[in-house]
C-alpha cells in the first residue's frame, strides 16, 4: 500500500493555485472546459483515442485533464499508458466544485497505475480523504487489485455511475471497486479524464516521455 500524497503532492498544489482546468501547464486536451458545451461530442461517443505525450521539464509534477463531460448518469473511459513513471496514476476526476474561471477547490479522484494499483479519494484544498479505507491521517493510498490489467500498453476501463441517491459507484474493467461514494459538498455532476506526470527524479525526460491515451467508451 503506497501513499498517494507522496506521489501527487504537487497535483493538489496545482488545484489550489487554480490552474487545474484552464492553464496550459495542467491541461492535456486541446479543447478546454470553457469551450466544452456539455454535449457528447461525436469524437467522444465514437470512441476515438485522445493521445497525449509529455516530455518537457515544465510539465513535471502536475496532472492534466481531458474533455469535460457534464450532467452524466454514467461514463466509461478506457485508458492506455505507453510510457512514463509507473506510479504516476491516471483515471477520472468527478463530483467537483469549480468557480467561473475553472478553479477546482475540491473533487473526487478515481485512478489506477500500470503496477496494478488503484486509489479513490476526495481532495479539499490540501486535505485528502481516503475513500477505500478511511483514516485520520490526511492521507490517501494506492491499493493493489487484481482488476487492473498490469503493464504498459494494457487497456483498462474505468466507469462512474450515478446512483439515485446522488452518490457514485466506481468500476474497474466491469468489477465494482466502490459504491455509495458522495460528491464533495456542493459538487457538480461532471467528470474529466486525467493523467499524472511524475517529478524530476521519477520521470526520464526528455528521453522517455509520458504517453497516455484515453477514449470515451460511453457517456450518458
Amino acid at each position: 500500500m503506497k501513499s498517494v500524497n507522496s506521489f501527487f503532492n504537487k497535483a493538489a498544489f496545482c488545484a489550489v493555485l487554480a490552474v487545474f482546468v484552464f492553464a496550459l501547464s495542467c491541461k492535456s486536451s486541446p479543447k478546454n472546459a470553457a469551450e466544452n458545451t456539455g454535449e457528447k461530442a461525436e469524437k467522444q461517443i465514437s470512441g476515438q483515442w485522445n493521445e497525449n505525450e509529455m516530455s518537457e521539464a515544465v510539465q513535471l509534477g502536475y496532472f492534466y485533464t481531458g474533455d469535460e463531460l457534464k450532467e452524466i448518469s454514467s461514463a466509461e473511459v478506457e485508458f492506455k499508458k505507453e510510457s512514463g513513471y509507473e506510479k504516476s496514476a491516471f483515471g477520472l476526476v468527478f463530483g467537483y466544485v469549480a468557480d467561473d474561471k475553472g478553479k477546482l477547490s475540491s473533487y473526487v479522484r478515481f485512478e489506477i497505475t500500470v503496477d496494478g494499483e488503484y486509489a479513490l479519494y476526495s481532495v479539499n484544498g490540501s486535505s485528502y480523504t481516503d475513500l477505500v479505507e478511511p483514516n485520520g491521517q490526511n492521507t490517501a493510498y494506492l491499493y493493489e487489485t487484481a482488476n487492473v490489467k498490469k503493464g504498459y500498453g494494457s487497456a483498462n476501463t474505468l466507469k462512474i455511475k450515478l446512483n439515485q441517491d446522488g452518490t457514485y459507484a466506481c468500476y474497474i474493467n466491469g468489477a465494482k471497486a466502490a459504491d455509495g461514494i458522495p460528491p464533495v459538498k456542493n459538487g457538480v455532476n461532471n467528470l474529466m479524464p486525467f493523467f499524472s506526470v511524475g517529478k524530476q527524479n521519477q520521470e526520464k525526460f526528455p528521453d522517455t516521455p509520458v504517453r497516455v491515451s484515453y477514449r470515451i467508451v460511453n457517456a450518458e
